[in-house]
């Protein structure tokens, strides 16, 4: 058995999933301080059960799971889980290898696994019991565990010890069998008192119950005589009610004729009627058409008078067209004379042209002559110009030369000019990068004022996040409120189905029957159910009803009277009890007939009990017979004033359950709802049904507002990431900033160095300058003497000049006048262009303005031709207009005739009204004796329905099963005395207490039954403590073998590590093995005997180190995680503390975090951590034997 795999996700450090995957032998997890390696063992004291937060250095569990970092989210969960070989089945569990798996959320819901099975954290102690592995045994031990070991707290020390010796089981069965033991002692306590208290009960029950046996055997012989008087009574009353039905049917037979004679006089009157409709008919058609020809008539009139108006019209439209056409020839006429005005201007310019062309012509002629004079001057000009060419190739040397002094003074004078530009520039250049750094120093203020403000968002994105986190957790909690009452809600729904389907609220009997039906179906099908099931009420009338039904709510409704005689058969056999059934076929409705509609129309009538319910149309009968003569009212009042109105002939109900009998009896008080709940029943599954679906839309809303947080959250951290980058680049600006700055600096020092040059070039171009001055002076002397010389050539020269210059003035003079001949003669030919413009547009005008004259005399005939058109139409309306008034003449003579006809048919319905009106009038009369008949019967049916529902109401009985009961004799005077002696009988025996026969055996059986458990609680108190001492001196055995063993090899551990010297184990009070503290003895090389706490910190450690190796000798774990226990040894120590690892290794696995070079050495495999990003932890593996091999 050893640890296989560490699997952790979202754990501390931890974000994502990693898998550690450890071999048998030494594995050492290694890595800087802040890292993450504590967090490894950690996990797996956590995942092995570990509660206390501290014990995992955090202050809540929920700092367990990953809590993000700058750039990281937070996790919901935390999930770790390690994988154990199993092959030599050490855990008593049957697989091969064994996976525990814990996981918490940031909701606080947490879950414990084993192979994927959900399972509890007992669980995983009973898996792990003295194996040495668990979060208190001596698996994992860390620095703080080594101060547990040396801890001055026996029961600290004491866990370890426990564990080794594998007295941990013993010991948890003890302290539960201790919480066993008093449980089982507050039960006997508890047990005691009931007992007690039901033996204070008994005796007076008992007499009750006697009372009662004699008070029932009264009330039977009482049933027997009260029930013979009911049946005589009913006998009685159905013999009456017999004669009344015949003479009832005697007076039907007479309203029968009388309606018969009457119908015969209707269909006389529906006959005449009749006609006389048909005739309304015709004259209605005739008014018709008389209003349809008038109507025509008026329409061909508006006809007539919008055809005047259109001749009007197109007279109107003559005139303006005559303006016009009059206005258009006056139009055309002046363009014409404007059109020959613009011919004669034309002629006139053409000829002005003809004269310019000549003048233009002559000018030519005369240029071609002062061209010809022109041209013998330039040679002249040219001889001179040869001779001083000769002068000039003289001066032109010299002038070289000087061109030459003057070229190199110009350039140094650029050169000086630009040494000056540059000292300029320079000079700039330095005022620019001091600027500039002025401009630096401006903006890292201003960077490091926005990098401040960066700050502040990202805390503020952070601030928002985390209320948008709790703002999730809230939703949560909700979420899980309402699926709390989503559960609650379901469980009552579950409940309800289940009473509903139990028939809960029913008599014995009536249950008995339904659930018959209910589970044979196919045998019981003339089985309708209760009368309470059948019917739906609304809640204000449930009380009403209620007591209007009184006990027929129970009352079953069957297909006949062979399936009623079916389930009373059933209920004789299997003794059941009884019951009344309502079989469809046999029973027949009963309504208010004669003053039904009289009685609705009272205010305080809420309407006919059984119209006031809902049922199917198969029961109309059913409930007719029931409710059909029940009236239900306001209050009683109403009821009150009703009944007296109708002399008390029909039963009144309340909405709050009072009764005014049929003859006056009122029956009324407190009323407790018996099978009401049955009604509320159903109305609270409905309301149940709709909460649930309300709850779920809740839920779903729920889900959408955390859904929508979440993408808040995810808002929020895309704006932070945004924010984040910005603060990245703002800091990188500012690191910019720092170097350019830096830059600037030494800019400025290589620019005053190249000044320095600048200023010593300067002075060097000065000298050099003046030197090339001298020069120019010299060549400029010579150069004045051959100029001289030109001048007197150039006298001669510029007299030839001037003669050319005249001729070419003259030429020029000459030119100029013929461009403006050319001028004028364009001006000419542009303004014969404009003319020929308008006389084409006069000519265009005149045709379009001929072809509008065309145009307005086609209207002017069109205009005409409408007008005679128009004319025509009048004529024939007219002749229209003539012919309709003589057809309105002729309807009207045929509408006088039809009127006078039907006049003297409504005499004749007349008189045979007033006959039927007398024959009515003897049908009232026969209908007023059948009225009297049956008000008598219903006082009759309602005496009858009195008896039979004080007959349920006192004995649950109907009229059949009454005639079934006993044998029933002719009552005498002397059953009134008899009757009145069981009364008085009953009386004397004062208040009965029917139920104390059932109670008194209820609480007989149960005293019996408590005095056996109270005996077997004994029998097992005496069990517990009896296995109690023999775990004690089992423990207490096993204890001081072990401890010897690990005492022994305590010394011989500590001799070889320490080189020397000796330690022991000792117990303070050997008397009390299992609770007394154990004290550590050691005795290091040269050094006296001492207790644990003078020797120094390595040399502690160094022993608590021998004390685990010791317990690992005597008992070895399957895999132990010591976290930098050598911390405290120097580096000899260290290499000690390796040679046990390894001697140990071959049957413990250790999983080794440390610091120390000496322990890494001794490894197998080597576990890197690393947190290359912040706050996030790496794993990096090394198999260091395949490097040593």
């Amino acid at each position: 058995m050893y640890l296989k795999r560490l699997d952790l996700q979202g754990f501390k450090s931890f974000p994502d999933k990693i898998k550690l995957e450890f071999q048998p032998g030494i594995t050492a997890i290694v890595g800087p301080n802040g890292s993450g390696k504590s967090n490894i063992s950690d996990a797996i004291r956590w995942v092995l059960g570990e509660q206390k937060a501290r014990s995992l250095r955090g202050d809540k569990m929920e700092d367990v799971i990953f809590l993000g970092t700058e750039v990281r989210k937070p996790l919901g969960f935390a999930e770790v889980a390690i994988t154990i070989d199993n092959a030599q089945h050490e855990m008593p569990i049957d697989y091969t290898e064994v996976t525990v798996t814990r996981r918490v959320f940031r909701s606080g819901e947490s879950e414990y696994l084993i192979n994927g099975m959900v399972c509890r954290l007992k669980d995983i102690h009973e898996l792990f019991m003295d194996t040495g592995v668990g979060k208190e045994g001596y698996s994992i031990i860390s620095q703080g565990r080594i101060d547990e070991i040396l801890s001055t707290k026996s029961e600290d020390r004491r866990k370890i010890f426990e564990e080794a010796a594998g007295i941990i089981k013993h010991k948890t069965r003890k302290n539960e069998a201790i919480a066993q033991l008093e449980k089982e002692q507050q039960n006997l306590c508890r047990i005691e008192d009931i007992i007690s208290e039901l033996e204070e009960q008994m005796g007076p029950l008992k007499e009750q119950a006697d009372t009662a046996k004699e008070y029932l055997a009264l009330k039977e012989q009482l049933k027997k005589i009260e029930v013979s008087a009911f049946c005589a009574n009913v006998d009685k009353i159905e013999a009456e009610l017999n004669r009344l039905e015949k003479n009832k049917q005697i007076s039907q037979d007479e309203a029968d004729s009388l309606l018969h004679e009457g119908q015969k006089r209707k269909e006389e009157i529906i006959s005449i009627r009749k006609y006389a409709g048909i005739l309304s008919e015709k004259i209605q058609e005739i008014s018709d058409d008389i209003i349809a020809l008038r109507t025509k008539a008026e329409q061909k009139e508006g006809t007539l008078r919008v055809l005047k108006q259109q001749i009007f019209a197109e007279e109107e439209k003559q005139k303006r067209l005559q303006e016009d056409l009059h206005y258009k020839t006056e139009k055309t006429s002046d363009l014409e004379q404007e059109s020959k005005l613009l011919d004669t201007k034309l002629n006139k310019a053409q000829l002005q042209v003809v004269a310019k062309e000549g003048k233009m012509a002559e000018l030519e002629k005369e240029l071609l002559s002062l061209n010809r004079i022109l041209e013998k001057n330039t040679l002249e000009y040219d001889q001179y110009q040869e001779n001083i060419m000769q002068q000039i190739r003289s001066s032109t040397e010299l002038k070289g030369q000087i061109s030459q002094n003057e070229v190199l003074l110009h350039q140094l004078g650029q050169r000086q000019e630009q040494l000056e530009e540059e000292i300029a520039y320079q000079e700039a250049q330095i005022h620019t990068k001091q600027t500039h750094l002025l401009t630096v120093q401006k903006q890292l203020e201003d960077l490091k004022v926005l990098e401040e403000q960066k700050i502040m968002q990202k805390n503020s994105l952070e601030q928002e996040r985390n209320m948008c986190l709790g703002k999730m957790d809230s939703i949560k909690k909700v979420k899980q409120e309402l699926e709390h009452t989503i559960s609650q809600k379901k469980s009552r729904l579950a409940l309800l189905h289940e009473m509903e389907q139990e028939y809960e609220g029913f008599f014995k009997s009536v249950k008995s029957i339904l659930q018959l039906k209910q589970q044979e179906p196919h045998n019981w099908k003339g089985i309708h159910g209760a009368v309470g099931e059948l019917l739906r009420v609304s809640p204000e009338y449930e009380t009403a009803i209620e007591v209007a039904l009184g006990s027929a709510l129970q009352n079953i409704v069957t297909e006949t009277e062979e399936d009623a005689k079916k389930a009373i058969q059933y209920l004789k056999t299997h003794n059941l009890g009884r019951g009344t059934f309502l079989p469809i076929s046999s029973i027949k409705g009963n309504t208010l007939h004669p003053e039904k509609d009289k009685i609705l129309l009272e205010k305080s009538v809420l309407g006919i009990a059984s119209q006031l319910i809902s049922f199917a149309p198969t029961y109309h009968d059913i409930f007719s017979s029931l409710l059909g003569r029940i009236v239900v009212v306001n209050h009683i009042d109403s009821a009150i004033h009703l009944a007296k109105k109708y002399l008390y002939r029909y039963k009144i109900v309340t909405l709050d359950g009072d009764i005014i009998n049929t003859g006056g009896a009122i029956t009324g008080g407190s009323h407790t709802k018996k099978v009401g709940s049955m009604w509320g029943r159903s109305r609270e599954i409905q309301t149940l049904t709709l909460e649930l679906i309300d709850l779920e839309t809740k839920i779903n809303e729920n889900m959408e507002a955390y859904k929508k947080a979440e993408s808040q959250i995810a808002e929020l951290e895309k704006n932070y990431s945004s924010v984040n980058t910005q603060f990245q680049t703002i800091s990188t600006d500012i690191k910019i900033l720092h170097e350019e700055n830096k830059t600037t600096h030494t800019a400025l020092e290589e620019l005053n160095t190249r000044m320095k040059q600048f200023y010593a070039d300067r002075d060097k171009f000065a000298s050099q300058i003046t030197a090339a001055q001298n020069t120019l002076q010299h060549c400029k002397e010579e150069l004045l003497k051959t100029e001289q010389c030109m001048e007197e050539m150039n006298l001669s020269f510029q007299e030839q000049q001037t003669n050319m210059l005249q001729g070419k003035n003259s030429r020029e003079m000459l030119l100029k006048e013929i461009t403006e001949a050319k001028v004028a003669l364009s001006v000419e030919l542009q303004e014969i262009k404009n003319l020929q413009e308008m006389k084409y547009r006069f000519t265009h005008d005149i045709a379009e303005i001929t072809k509008q004259i065309d145009d307005i005399k086609q209207q002017e005939q069109q205009s005409l031709e409408n007008r005679q058109k128009y004319q025509q139409e009048i004529l024939a309306i007219k002749t229209e207009l003539e012919a309709s008034v003589s057809a309105q003449q002729e309807q009207q003579l045929s509408l006088t005739g039809l009127t006078e006809k039907r006049k003297k048919l409504f005499e004749t319905v007349s008189q045979l009204e007033e006959i039927s009106l007398e024959k009515m009038e003897a049908i009232a009369h026969v209908k007023n004796e059948l009225y009297r008949l049956q008000t008598k019967i219903d006082k009759l049916e309602e005496e009858k329905q009195r008896l039979y529902q004080d007959l349920w109401d006192e004995y649950e009985m109907t009229y059949q099963s009454a005639k079934e009961f006993g044998e029933h004799h002719p009552l005498d005077s002397g059953y009134k005395q008899l009757l009145q002696q069981l009364k008085s009988q009953l009386k004397n025996l004062g208040n009965v207490n029917v139920t104390a026969i059932e109670q008194y055996k209820t609480i007989k059986e149960r005293h019996q039954f408590l005095t056996k458990q109270r005996q077997d609680i004994v029998d097992a108190k005496a069990q517990l403590t009896q296995m109690m001492k023999d775990l004690s001196i089992l423990m207490e055995d096993q204890f001081k073998k072990q401890f010897r063993e690990i005492s022994e090899n305590f010394n011989t551990v500590f001799r070889e590590i320490f080189e020397g010297g000796k330690a022991y184990l000792r117990l303070e009070d050997s008397d009390n093995v299992l609770d007394s503290p154990i004290e550590i003895i050691a005795q290091p090389p040269g050094k006296s005997l001492q207790n644990m706490m003078l020797l120094s910190g390595g040399e502690r450690a160094l022993t608590a180190i021998a004390i685990l190796f010791a317990i690992l000798k005597m008992k070895p774990s399957p895999f132990c995680i010591l976290d930098e226990i050598e911390a405290a040894l120097d580096d000899i120590n260290v290499k000690r503390y390796a040679r046990y690892l390894k001697k140990f290794s071959d049957s413990t696995q250790f999983i080794v975090i440390t610091h120390r070079k000496g322990t890494m050495e001794a490894a197998d495999v080597l576990y890197g951590v690393t947190m290359q990003e912040k706050g996030i932890s790496r794993m990096v593996s090394v198999q260091l034997d395949e490097y040593k091999k």
